[in-house]
């Protein structure tokens, strides 16, 4: 076979997630034309997918050497960067393929990523314009526009964006369910409740939409459901810290504190200085009764996050439930010097 119906064969079975043969059949391609950028660019694909990124790396090197202007190579260098935690030097790489291809859409939804995981949103923002502005009709950028506006805070906006998504892809999961979130954000909790249903509907093995789903149903005080959609998400993704602590939230609602704690110490198994999960078992053990170990727990919290008001304010009810009055004062007055506007209310 010459190595063009070798890299043919090799695209095959990447498309069909077959990774290791793919990687087999791309190194033959690569025996056969070793000056070929395009076969080294694409086997750093290929072990990218395989969870290799730092090969990914040496290998997207390697036909940048062979072609300084191979802007996928450039690409895939980027991706490879931003799996090893190296997000700065990612963005320098998105940017030198964006050089070699200023109207491939694509590489600039990577590069609002990046920005997005950067956390530098306004610029994020601005790649995700650029990506819309070539394509209009790019659902990734549309989508993303919107992730990055509900994250600002603007849900309203968000909303026309995930519109747009549905205009062109009825059946986006990620879509309905960043419109899900953005009417959640604005208190339009039935609403968000029947995103949430098609998100699911859509893709039903998404442990976030999930986790989603059930602190909308929570917010619409309805524990038992919320729970069910919680045992989803965690059957799905068992190390959410977030969605253990949102199904003991549930457990609380109906008065089951000791399966709280079992919760909130499996999120502290994943997440072990959460100091929310500590603040939980404090309150969790102080209903049960148990003051001294709602004493540890707090003061564990506080260890953590000496400056959490909520902190200072369940240490205060403790004392007083253990008769130390003028300790327990002193310590609700910390939380207000925290925080003047904090109430456990």
């Amino acid at each position: 076979m010459t190595a063009k119906e070798l890299l043919n064969s090799s695209a095959v079975f990447f498309l069909q997630g077959k990774y290791q043969e793919a990687l087999v059949e791309c190194n033959k391609a690569i025996e056969i034309e070793p000056k070929n950028s395009s076969a080294w660019s694409f086997k750093g694909s290929i072990l990218g997918k395989l969870g290799k990124p730092e090969e990914s790396l040496q290998v997207f090197d390697k036909a940048l050497e062979i072609n300084p202007d191979d802007a996928a190579a450039w690409f895939g260098r980027s991706g490879a960067l931003s799996q090893i935690g190296r997000q700065e030097e990612s963005l320098v790489t998105f940017n030198k393929a964006i050089e070699i291809e200023p109207k491939n859409d694509i590489e600039w939804v990577a590069k609002g990523v990046a920005l997005y995981a950067l956390r530098r949103y306004k610029e994020a923002l601005g790649a995700f314009d650029k990506a819309i502005e070539i394509n209009p009709r790019n659902v990734l950028a549309l989508d993303g526009k919107g992730f990055v506006l509900n994250n600002l805070g603007r849900s309203e906006d968000a909303l026309l964006f995930y519109d747009k998504v549905l205009e062109i892809n009825p059946k986006s999961a990620s879509a309905w369910d960043g419109k899900g979130l953005a009417f959640a954000k604005l208190g339009r909790l039935k609403e968000a409740e029947s995103c949430y249903f098609k998100a699911i509907k859509f893709n039903p093995k998404n442990a976030s939409i999930w986790g989603g789903y059930g602190l909308v149903l929570l917010g619409l005080k309805e524990p038992i459901r919320a729970l069910i959609a919680f045992n989803k998400s965690i059957k799905i993704f068992p190390k959410d810290s977030l969605i253990w602590n949102a199904k003991g939230l549930a457990y609380n609602v109906i008065g089951k504190h000791k399966k709280v704690l079992n919760c909130l110490d499996k999120a502290l198994q994943i997440k072990p200085n959460d100091t929310l999960s500590w603040i939980g078992k404090s309150i969790s053990f102080m209903k049960l009764g148990k003051q001294e170990d709602a004493l540890k727990a707090i003061n564990k919290a506080i260890e953590i996050d000496p400056n959490h008001p909520m902190a200072y304010s369940v240490l205060g009810e403790i004392l007083l439930n253990l008769g130390i009055l003028e300790s327990a004062y002193e310590k609700v007055k910390i939380s207000l010097k925290i925080d003047e506007n904090f109430s456990m209310a």
